[in-house]
């Protein structure tokens, strides 16, 4: 798979809104773009009495219903790279496979042509399964490097670690500089673009980071916040000064953080009600949403206060785009 710098790969977390907007993308559009999407972490409930929250489903579950909506989003002989960090140190199935293994066999037998991606730190496990789907599917790999990865004076040599212990060359790996919520100045980008090792070898090179809020905290309930899309804005500077080396792919994490604040957002739902892309603006909306283990809290804090009654009660009847 190939393409250029008038593609699009959305960063996504998996969330089922997320999944569905994939789906429900016309045919024509579906082309322009390649998704990225993390394998995202088994979701946390609570139980009655306890404090602290625990799994809501087992491994072996959560990993076969991941598989089957991806597949389901994606369709049959579509592209999509898979990155599985999130449950990279999961533990081991019943039957003692490893999660991400288990969830490229399952889009394989689904026939969705996914491209997994790795890093410079991931576990043993984990480029284990890379280079074995690289052996198995012919389809190569995405490299995603991070910030602290950029800033490694040891990054030539990682690298070259790297492509030597998959067995493939730079014409067969998408390289993804990842600077997630930092947006890296308009001067910076083309110079860290220009530097990056084997720029021109890369099969597709694509740059991507977020103006998205990391923390929702300081946006005003009820209320709806302007973000400068800065990402969008540096990326098309770039492209205007007609970088000299090669102008990379444009990525973002689309309506979500490149951060998940799993437990507060869990607890919470501190988490925006509707987000909306403009050209060179983010709208963000946000709405109180109380999870059922908040919503406990609250009453049970009441109800010490005599603040409610027993048949007293909150509206929580909000819900979360892509939860």
């Amino acid at each position: 798979m190939r393409f250029d710098a008038s593609h699009y790969v959305p960063i996504l977390k998996g969330k089922q809104g997320e999944l569905n907007a994939i789906k429900e993308t016309s045919a024509d559009i579906r082309g322009k773009f390649t998704p990225l999407i993390e394998v995202p972490p088994i979701s946390l409930k609570y139980l009655e009495g306890e404090p602290d929250p625990i799994p809501a489903k087992s491994i072996d579950v959560h990993v076969s219903d991941v598989g089957e909506k991806i597949a389901t989003a994606i369709g049959s002989g579509r592209s999509v790279f898979i990155d599985g960090f999130c449950i990279e140190n999961d533990a081991t199935l019943p039957d003692g496979s490893e999660p991400v293994p288990t969830v490229f066999k399952s889009l394989r037998d689904k026939d969705v042509r996914f491209i997994p991606v790795t890093g410079l730190d991931r576990v043993d496990e984990y480029a284990d399964a890379v280079k074995s789907a690289t052996a198995t599917d012919g389809r190569g790999c995405c490299l995603r490097l991070w910030t602290p990865d950029l800033e490694s004076d040891e990054l030539d040599a990682q690298i070259d670690s790297l492509l030597s212990y998959l067995g493939l060359d730079p014409s067969r790996i998408d390289l993804l500089v990842d600077f997630g919520p930092v947006i890296p100045s308009r001067a910076a980008l083309s110079y860290q673009i220009n530097a990056l090792p084997k720029v021109t070898e890369w099969r597709t090179l694509t740059v991507g980071c977020s103006s998205f809020p990391v923390d929702m905290s300081n946006i005003t309930q009820n209320s709806i916040a302007e973000f400068e899309r800065k990402e969008w804005t540096n990326w098309l500077f770039v492209r205007s000064k007609q970088i000299k080396v090669r102008m990379p792919t444009f990525a973002d994490y689309a309506i979500k953080s490149s951060r998940t604040n799993r437990g507060r957002s869990e607890v919470y739902g501190d988490e925006p009600q509707h987000s909306l892309h403009g050209t060179d603006q983010l709208c963000v909306g946000k709405r109180r949403s109380l999870c059922a283990k908040g919503q406990q809290e609250r009453k049970r804090s009441a109800q010490s206060e005599g603040a409610i009654s027993e048949a007293g009660g909150y509206d929580h009847s909000a819900s979360k785009l892509g939860g």
